[in-house]
């Protein structure tokens, strides 16, 4: 017993990343301060900072809202380099009133729920990989509001339904866009979204926005039964067509940063621009594109930032690299 004793304290359990302390920077989420109807992006990749095209979607969200409370959580330790005085987290909130960073411990937000014993219950491999997944519905549980991904570039103002969710096909839902108020049809669908994260049919993680088999689309297809209608004043939410937050598809997802698309209009009616990071994040994204032409008009802040190296990993640390 003695040597195993010893053996234990020389291996140290190894701790996952959402779960560490070490090296945060950056304070709790206050669940009392979250304001209703607030708009929530979560940073779940453990690098603990935003890219340009991240911070640009956080920006899109709170210039085009500015009566939102826009939050942007961090499930990993923020490190000090991100909150430097030129980082691009300091820069939003130096210029956004209504923007938010905070960091949030997946064990401590998943207390008193549905989820909890399922979580506790996860080993450092299968957290790292649920985590993704389970953040966005445990957020909109706790707290009602809008869940965005970092793909997504808001163009107006949301005047939408309480809850709603969107179609990103004319037959799949996305899981990338969508709202639960805390009203009690909002509350049923974060109700039924964290039961269908134990169900054993659906796959652990979502392989992307256009998957058949996510939690959005078994919720929108369980939420439906028994009645024809998808309006707000039927069934308490409402279903949106693709045309005004996916005016490109992903199959034309090429020409957010084609120049022969730079003179594309950007479309007056539309409420988002889905811009596919994960299959577009190699993608050469110059000034001439229309992904620069989009930035320019809804993210300005960000893009004079970055000025060239937008759309890279590259952050500026000095004037020289920064603006165009």
């Amino acid at each position: 017993m003695r040597v195993w004793k010893q053996r234990l304290l020389k291996y140290p359990k190894i701790v996952s990343c959402h779960e560490s302390r070490k090296g945060d920077n950056l304070g709790l989420l206050d669940p009392r301060t979250v304001a209703e109807n607030s708009t929530f992006f979560i940073e779940t990749s453990c690098l603990g900072d935003l890219s340009s095209r991240y911070a640009c979607a956080v920006e899109s969200a709170a210039k085009a809202n500015p009566d939102r409370q826009i939050y942007v959580l961090f499930s990993s330790p923020v490190p000090r380099a991100a909150l430097e005085e030129k980082a691009i987290i300091n820069v939003l909130d130096e210029s956004y009133d209504n923007i938010k960073f905070a960091r949030v411990l997946i064990k401590d937000l998943v207390k008193e729920t549905p989820l909890q014993s399922y979580v506790y219950r996860l080993d450092k491999k299968d957290l790292d990989e649920r985590v993704p997944r389970i953040l966005k519905f445990l957020t909109l549980y706790k707290f009602g509001g809008i869940y965005l991904s970092f793909d997504v570039i808001v163009a107006k103002q949301f005047d939408l339904c309480d809850s709603w969710f969107v179609k990103d096909t004319p037959k799949t839902f996305s899981s990338d866009m969508f709202a639960f108020s805390r009203n009690k049809v909002g509350k049923k669908l974060a109700d039924t979204a964290l039961r269908l994260l134990n169900d054993p049919d659906i796959p652990v993680t979502e392989s992307w926005s256009y998957d058949t088999t996510s939690v959005v689309s078994h919720l929108v297809l369980l939420s439906l039964l028994g009645t024809n209608s998808t309006k707000c004043k039927d069934v308490g939410f409402q279903i949106y067509d693709p045309d005004k937050f996916y005016p490109l598809s992903f199959y034309e997802r090429a020409a957010y940063f084609s120049l022969v698309e730079q003179n594309r209009e950007i479309k007056k009616d539309v409420y988002t621009y889905h811009t596919f990071y994960r299959f577009t994040k190699n993608n050469i994204l110059t000034p001439l594109s229309f992904y620069g032409k989009i930035a320019r008009a809804f993210c300005p802040v960000t893009y004079m930032h970055y000025g060239r190296s937008f759309g890279s990993i590259k952050y500026p640390r000095n004037e020289e690299e920064g603006l165009l």
